[in-house]
């Protein structure tokens, strides 16, 4: 299964400004949908939707060692919690 030619730059998620973890979500589980790929497999093929500060921090706090969705849970949290909230209506 090859979901990484559906992902343009555009689609990946990098934690910054108006990049919302729930709409590069909604695409990754289309493409992984439409490739077949089993819901067991989510966790691997995950880190391809990432980019810049996401993707360092996916790697730097072994986030592929958790559960899927205590990995989504703890982004989300970090990205878009009540900091990250905070910090864009400043802008």
């Amino acid at each position: 299964t090859n979901i990484t030619k559906g992902y343009i730059n555009s689609n990946k998620f990098n934690g910054k400004g108006s990049n919302s973890l729930n709409s590069k979500l909604n695409i990754f589980y289309i493409i992984c949908y439409n490739a077949r790929l089993p819901k067991t497999k989510l966790l691997r093929a995950f880190p391809i939707i990432l980019k810049g500060p996401a993707r360092d921090h996916f790697y730097a706090h072994s986030l592929h060692a958790r559960t899927y969705n205590k990995a989504i849970s703890h982004l989300r949290g970090l990205f878009e919690g009540a900091k990250f909230q905070h910090t864009n209506l400043d802008k």
